[in-house]
């Protein structure tokens, strides 16, 4: 499963990344899917002695019917196309909120994302 401790894509991520301590908890079975996953970052600022910092990240998992985006999903080339296109089930989205608290000036901003996975074809 995607954003997984053994999954092989987060596992590269991860590495070029740098992340230090990154393990992340399985998501629960049942109801609210959200987990919050601590691991150090790097930290390449002039203005701190410190190599990594700390980084707290929420991940919020919601199926599609819970998220609405409007009528329109936008497409690559800007291509639209109606929603009702695809099955409720084939659509996830999965939120991230990332901050630093304890990098200078870290407790200003937090880093958001948001990953929308989308079913395209069987091949």
């Amino acid at each position: 499963m995607i954003f997984e401790a053994d999954d092989p894509v987060n596992i590269k991520y991860v590495q070029k990344r740098n992340y230090q301590a990154f393990k992340p908890e399985p998501w629960p079975l049942e109801g609210n899917l959200h987990r919050v996953i601590e691991y150090n970052t790097p930290l390449n600022v002039p203005i701190s002695k410190e190599n990594f910092t700390k980084a707290i990240e929420a991940q919020t998992y919601q199926k599609k019917e819970d998220f609405t985006y409007g009528p329109l999903f936008p497409f690559p080339r800007g291509v639209f196309v109606n929603r009702l296109l695809f099955p409720p089930s084939s659509r996830y989205v999965i939120e991230v909120h990332t901050s630093t608290p304890n990098a200078p000036y870290g407790d200003t901003f937090e880093t958001q994302l948001r990953y929308f996975i989308t079913y395209v074809t069987k091949t």
